[in-house]
This record gives structure tokens, sequence and C-alpha cells, in this order.
């Protein structure tokens, strides 16, 4: 799967999704960081929180609703940090990004995206 922003410039390619409850909690540990996105089965702020345990680097986290706006983002991310990490507002998806990308890409809460 592929993200874009609405104007048409990528975000993330080649992005694997996880939606079962299994793949979810495993997200990228044990991984070198790349794009994934965490599909959660209804919006909450609890059900998309993230955890960096065992981790092998820094990533960016996306948090998107429903209707794929961004609702919060959260820029380098440590690996075993010791914190359970949260949106601001309930989200459905979660887009776990190599660091760095939310700037590259001008990522910026409320804007749209695009899964293709």
């Amino acid at each position: 799967m592929k993200i874009i922003k609405n104007n048409g410039k990528p975000v993330a390619k080649d992005v694997r999704v996880c939606r079962n409850p299994f793949s979810r909690a495993l997200g990228l540990m044990f991984q070198k960081p790349r794009a994934l996105m965490l599909e959660s089965p209804f919006e909450s702020i609890a059900g998309t929180s993230i955890h960096m345990w065992f981790m092998r680097g820094s990533i960016d986290v996306v948090w998107l609703n429903a209707e794929k706006k961004v609702v919060d983002c959260a820029k380098g991310l440590k690996p075993f940090a010791l914190k359970i990490f949260k949106p601001k507002k309930p989200a459905k998806y979660v887009l776990e990004l190599p660091k760095e990308t939310i700037k590259k890409k001008k990522i910026e809460v409320g804007e749209l995206l695009r899964f293709v």
C-alpha cells in the first residue's frame, strides 16, 4: 500500500498493514524502522497507543481518524523508551514511519492522507 497526501505527493510506499491484534501488538518490534500502518477496529485513544520497547531505531508516528485526517504526530520516538505514547484525539490508524519523515514530508495535524 502507498500513503499519499491530498496533493498527490507520497508520504510512504510499500507500507505493511497490521490489522489483527497480534500483528498490531508486534508492530515494528525487533525490526529496522520502516513504514507500517496499524489499523484499529474502531477509533479510540487507548486502542491506538503504542510503546517503543524492543524497537531497533527511532521512528516518527502519525495518528489518523477514520476519515484519514491526521489527529496527532510524534517525532523521533526513541527505542526502549519506558512510556506509552497515545494520540491527543481518538484515532483509527497509526502510521509508524522512519525518523524525520514528518519533517521531510511536511505532515501536519488536520491534513487528510489517502491510502492507495
